[in-house]
């Protein structure tokens, strides 16, 4: 959205004003899952202020397993844009970045950068005097995981060139590989980042002053990481500033580190949360109740549809974990509602219970429906808690399909 003209049929680009995307899956794409802004003069430096990419939204959208083509390409890229802002998404299963922010590597920046004068740049193009349209960017909330798959340079959110105004915060980053977490690139300037939690990264924190570039006068504040480097340039001449930041052990996360990871990612549509305490989930398409098959309390037993009684073995409790996804815990065993063996294939009857362990395949996303339903989305595959083809059957064990968002179906539970 928003691109140069010479990226569109048309030849018409650039300009976006207003827009928001919200709420979709963007997956198995050759390239990024969703692309803002230009490159080119028009971008940085319009010549009509119309052309100005500005005022957009990201929002609460899920972009996993894209970059399948072309590795090096980041799940979500804005480049030169006024005012927009990135918040509760979820980025994962990705060959390189989460998100992006900025372009250019300060080679548009007033003044220039010495590094690409040295590299001839300038014969080519001029030292521009004045800002560029980036500014006034937020970051925040999102949840961003299992990155750098296989690219390891960059970060799990990454910028580039000067943007004034912006901040990066209350973003929830873990599994990149042990590569860079928050990597503020070549000419990276002006930038608030805070209040992020960052876990298991080679790297926590970044700033590019190699050579000449003008990677300065950023602050890092308040954040929470359990290891890593910190590669951080303060003091003349970059004078980036680190404050408050503070090194856990482990995942021994304190209460404010807690509330940011249980923030992060996506929101559950329809208002409100799931109600706490333990339910019996009723099946909208046949008025039968989520089970744990023959009141077992084994580690594999097949999760299936019986006939409401209110025992323990359809009691299910929803236990929050972090972006609004949760686990699904049985009353009579303990174990949660998991898809065996980190399946995302759809229609495989293998709804199991398992023990807790955090597994992306154990956490559930409930999404409330119209008429106060849930349907339950899996954090590893995208697919949405099914009984296959609307079966009626007793002792049917649940699948996993894409979600249909619709009440009254085979995929929404009414807590009850």
């Amino acid at each position: 959205m928003g691109n140069d003209g010479v990226a569109t049929a048309s030849g018409t680009g650039l300009g976006a004003n207003g827009v928001t995307i919200t709420g979709n899956t963007f997956t198995d794409i050759a390239g990024s899952g969703i692309q803002v802004g230009g490159i080119q003069p028009d971008a940085h430096h319009p010549g009509n202020p119309q052309m100005t990419n500005q005022n957009i939204t990201i929002s609460n959208n899920r972009v996993s397993g894209v970059g399948t083509d072309y590795k090096e390409t980041a799940g979500i890229l804005s480049t030169y844009v006024t005012n927009a802002t990135i918040t509760h998404n979820q980025c994962d299963h990705l060959p390189y970045d989460g998100i992006d922010i900025g372009w250019g590597w300060g080679v548009n920046d007033p003044g220039g950068s010495q590094d690409y004068v040295n590299r001839g740049t300038y014969n080519y193009q001029p030292v521009y005097s004045t800002p560029t349209t980036l500014k006034n960017n937020t970051v925040s909330h999102n949840l961003v995981f299992d990155t750098k798959n296989a690219m390891f340079d960059g970060g799990s959110i990454y910028s580039l060139s000067a943007n004034p105004g912006s901040v990066i915060s209350d973003n929830y980053m873990y599994d990149n590989n042990h590569t860079t977490a928050l990597y503020l690139d070549e000419g990276s300037r002006y930038l608030k980042v805070s209040n992020n939690v960052v876990q298991d990264a080679g790297n926590w924190a970044l700033t590019n002053a190699n050579a000449n570039n003008h990677t300065d006068d950023s602050t890092f504040s308040g954040n929470w990481y359990n290891g890593g480097n910190t590669y951080v340039a303060t003091g003349p001449p970059h004078n980036n500033v680190l404050t408050g930041n503070v090194l856990v052990s482990g995942t021994n996360w304190p209460q404010g580190a807690k509330q940011v990871i249980q923030q992060a990612g996506i929101q559950s549509p329809g208002g409100g949360g799931f109600p706490t305490g333990y339910h019996q989930l009723v099946i909208g398409s046949n008025s039968l109740c989520l089970d744990v098959y023959g009141n077992s309390g084994s580690a594999g037993a097949a999760i299936d549809q019986w006939t409401c009684n209110g025992q323990s073995n359809q009691q299910f409790e929803f236990m929050p974990v972090s972006g609004g996804y949760g686990q699904l815990r049985a009353q009579n065993s303990g174990q949660v509602v998991a898809v065996s063996g980190g399946s995302t294939a759809a229609g495989t009857p293998d709804i199991v219970q398992q023990a807790p362990s955090g597994a992306s395949s154990s956490l559930w996303l409930p999404v409330q429906q119209s008429d106060g339903s849930y349907a339950f989305q899996n954090q590893n595959s995208g697919l949405c808690l099914d009984v296959y083809g609307g079966g009626s059957n007793l002792g049917q064990q649940l699948d996993q399909w894409p979600c249909k968002n619709t009440a009254g179906t085979n995929q929404d539970f009414t807590p009850r």
